[in-house]
């Protein structure tokens, strides 16, 4: 499954929506505000839940290390460099984790 940026889903959105349907039969339908709508076709906002919700999509973040803070082989920080002195971090997670 690929991963889209707001600029595709808004892209999506505009190559599903019936061009008959106006912006506020669409706001009807998925119930929010012709003014939400608008905002997002206009890429003043994102899609909300309502929205992703329509198109079958779900928001999802991630995270990973600017190029600055790896370390210079890239490779991933061992855990005992990680400032828990080779202990586990007092966190509960599975061991799978670690």
């Amino acid at each position: 499954m690929s991963e889209w940026n707001e600029k595709d889903v808004r892209n999506y959105f505009l190559s599903i929506v019936d061009k008959a349907l106006t912006q506020k039969d669409i706001a009807q339908s998925i119930n929010v505000s012709e003014a939400s709508i608008s905002r997002f076709i206009n890429g003043e906002i994102g899609p909300g839940e309502k929205m992703l919700d329509y198109l079958g999509l779900e928001r999802v973040f991630r995270y990973r290390p600017t190029q600055s803070h790896l370390p210079h082989d890239g490779g991933i920080i061992p855990q005992n460099k990680m400032g828990t002195g080779g202990k586990r971090p007092l966190i509960d997670k599975p061991d799978e984790f670690y």
